[in-house]
């Protein structure tokens, strides 16, 4: 669903005081409205109960791909992120809590626990809640596997908005401009083109590689149904 309240807090935080200019929110929301077809709405199908849908909402639909991908427990050598499971590394966890955690605590986390961290610093930071659904779950499994700030980045270049890494009512606007000018299916297409290319220039894609391309691939396929 377009969550109308989120677009404007952020075109305030963007441009603070554009309110008071006399008109601006009934021409705003006009925009919205034209934009409306291509926004996530409630006449959109919820995806079937069995396929992971959390009661038929976008975001629980899109972490269950996500929690798919990551998996449980890993102790992964190569891997900096160290104690990791459900996609969530013991740092990022020791941060979302405000404490020092150990190995059990690691290995005890379960879905519901780790909802509200992906929802705030993925699903909300990467602004996949503003993107039509297929797009969206593009954006928030990059952002996951490689940060927000970089899954924003390439989508801004991929539409043709400056890369900062921030997303604002700018990209927002070029994104739905895309979608409207060249279809969802392609822009997911763009998109998940330029994920492969990131993966394969790190450094260790002879190991990590074959799974990073196999995620990318999964992914695409679950957002082009959704954009069908």
């Amino acid at each position: 669903m377009m969550d109308r309240k989120r677009i404007f807090d952020l075109v305030d935080a963007e441009a603070p005081g554009i309110w008071n200019i006399p008109g601006s929110v009934l021409i705003f929301d006009g925009l919205l409205d034209l934009a409306g077809s291509v926004l996530p709405d409630k006449a959109k199908p919820a995806p079937a109960k069995g396929e992971g849908a959390a009661d038929g909402d976008a975001f629980g639909s899109a972490l269950a791909v996500i929690l798919r991908h990551e998996g449980g427990y890993v102790n992964d050598p190569d891997d900096a992120g160290g104690r990791t499971n459900l996609g969530v590394t013991q740092r990022v966890w020791e941060k979302f809590v405000g404490r020092k955690v150990g190995e059990t605590e690691m290995r005890a986390l379960t879905p519901e626990m780790v909802e509200p961290l992906y929802e705030r610093h993925y699903w909300e930071a990467s602004g996949a809640d503003l993107l039509p659904l297929g797009l969206g779950l593009c954006v928030f499994d990059f952002a996951v596997n490689a940060g927000p700030a970089r899954a924003v980045a390439f989508l801004q270049e991929v539409v043709g908005a400056t890369p900062d890494g921030r997303f604002g009512p700018q990209t927002l606007a070029e994104v739905l401009k895309d979608v409207q000018d060249v279809g969802e299916p392609t822009v997911i297409a763009l998109y998940q083109k330029a994920r492969e290319g990131y993966y394969r220039t790190r450094k260790m894609f002879w190991k990590y590689g074959k799974g990073w391309l196999r995620r990318n691939a999964e992914t695409t396929e679950a957002a082009l149904a959704l954009a069908k």
